[in-house]
């Protein structure tokens, strides 16, 4: 008896392999949270900053045609008259630009609604993943009816722009120029 009680053991034995296994899939389970909590704020971040760049390419349309995608014109690279889906939307500026931004994820679309009145004021949205600082400086509603309507709700967490005269944190400088001799006031 003495024999068997001395002589030495090797390997682990079930429980402690068990107990092993546990404990790693506790760590790999925190781990992977945590990253995907990092990859709902970077697309966050990124929607953030495409609503930036199409605002500009945007711009860019206005300068063109007097006027944002969703009005009739009489100028067909202006005559966009029924935007309702962000692919309209793209198919629209791709007078004035090749590429327009789109959400990271291929299940989500971006938001755009133009004042169906005038076509001179628009609102951009994207559902953000994540409550982001961001939303408290966004536009919460359209100061005009918008076609098609944009839900521009914090609570939905959608994050929204819109036209750069009067959009919160963009600068709008209105230049005065003299007809006649086109100097700067």
């Amino acid at each position: 008896m003495i024999k068997y009680m001395s002589a030495s053991r090797k390997g682990f034995t079930l429980i402690e392999m068990l107990i092993v296994i546990a404990v790693i899939t506790i760590l790999a389970g925190v781990v992977f949270n945590g990253i995907q909590g990092v990859r709902e704020t970077t697309r966050d971040t990124r929607r953030i900053g495409d609503l930036t760049n199409t605002q500009s390419i945007l711009e860019m349309y206005m300068n063109q045609c007097n006027h944002y995608p969703g009005i009739a014109d009489t100028v067909a690279s202006c005559n966009h008259p029924n935007i309702s889906t962000w692919d309209d939307l793209e198919a629209a500026l791709t007078t004035v630009s090749t590429k327009v931004p789109s959400d990271p994820v291929t299940s989500k679309s971006y938001y755009y609604g133009v004042d169906a009145g005038d076509g001179l004021r628009y609102v951009l949205g994207a559902e953000l993943e994540r409550d982001n600082a961001a939303m408290k400086d966004d536009v919460d509603a359209a100061s005009f009816t918008s076609t098609p309507n944009v839900d521009c709700t914090d609570a939905n967490k959608r994050y929204c722009v819109n036209h750069r005269s009067s959009g919160p944190g963009l600068l709008f400088l209105p230049f005065l120029i003299r007809h006649s001799d086109r100097q700067l006031l």
